[in-house]
């Protein structure tokens, strides 16, 4: 199989989930759904700069800013579709001020200028302290996901900022990484239950992002698939069918609690409150009116047409 053919396959199967998701966000217009549509364009586009550079119709370079610029577009937006720290219109834009586009601007010098050493530490350190300066006012000091987040992030960026000024690309995995490992995190704390479509999205998210850092290793080293291989862009099939099962899953659960509210009052109520079809046919009751017909059960209520209890 040719890497042309591979890219055409790959590029209809995004062109379908892209479908998808501005479908499903036309249908219900939500914040959430509409930063996940917005992150899959950003993986649409990521995939379509690599088909035109695998028929040569765009320079390696840009090529290059096309496919990892998406990648740090999308990583954005999936996270800030899950936290609670950005949860408004303008924190999310503050965010993608403060940390996306410094990583474009730091992918661009990785690209175009890399021999300006001092603008890769300056870009990690400043994403990071403005972030963590941002959220030090949502999180609790003293809970566990406020260590988390500063404790990870921070030493990798320290780690990263040093390494960067010998070795730019390093910082492009910093960002690569958190984007998408911090999604999955703050996956699951936003939904808070353990469902099979939170489970599943939260770990493919996880797995996303360890991609960069591995198949870095593994490239340097000699090591394992080359870091051309459709088996890398695994993670991404499998969040989007994870984000479709969650989607399914909150459709559910809505379902199940508007029914559970419903019985509710309808049980509860003093007043007797009967439902019929318009040929007087008992569809439900509650136990005030068949008290009130002085019925033994709901069943017997049921099993009696409207007009010949009503004129008992």
């Amino acid at each position: 199989m040719s890497p042309q053919f591979e890219q055409i396959v790959v590029f209809s199967v995004m062109s379908v989930l892209v479908t998808l998701f501005t479908w499903i966000y036309i249908q219900h217009r939500q914040q959430r759904v509409g930063l996940w549509m917005l992150g899959w364009i950003a993986i649409f586009i990521h995939f379509t700069g690599e088909l035109l550079g695998s028929f040569s119709l765009l320079s390696p370079n840009w090529t290059n800013f096309i496919k990892v610029g998406t990648l740090e577009i999308a990583g954005v937006s999936f996270l800030l579709s899950v936290s609670q720290a950005y949860a408004t219109t303008r924190r999310r834009i503050l965010y993608y001020l403060l940390v996306g586009v410094p990583s474009v601007v730091y992918l661009a010098f990785v690209i175009w200028a890399p021999q300006h050493k001092w603008i890769f530490p300056a870009l990690l350190l400043g994403s990071v302290g403005s972030v963590v300066a941002n959220s030090l006012g949502h999180y609790r000091p003293r809970t566990l996901y406020f260590y988390i987040f500063l404790a990870m992030p921070g030493a990798y960026a320290v780690w990263a900022a040093s390494k960067s000024l010998s070795n730019p690309p390093i910082g492009l995995l910093f960002y690569l990484s958190n984007f998408f490992i911090l999604a999955g995190l703050l996956y699951m704390r936003h939904y808070r239950r353990l469902s099979p479509g939170v489970i599943f999205t939260s770990v493919s998210f996880v797995m996303w992002g360890l991609v960069f850092p591995l198949a870095y290793v593994l490239k340097i080293y000699h090591l394992g698939l080359a870091t051309t291989s459709p088996v890398w862009d695994l993670p991404k099939y499998f969040v989007a069918l994870g984000m479709i099962l969650t989607l399914f899953e909150n459709q559910t659960e809505l379902a199940t609690q508007a029914a559970r509210q419903y019985r509710s009052l309808f049980e509860v109520n003093l007043a007797a409150v009967s439902l019929s079809t318009l040929e007087g046919q008992f569809l439900d009751c509650n136990n005030a009116f068949v008290n009130m017909y002085g019925c033994s059960s709901k069943e017997d209520v049921l099993a009696t047409p409207a007009v010949s209890l009503r004129t008992t």
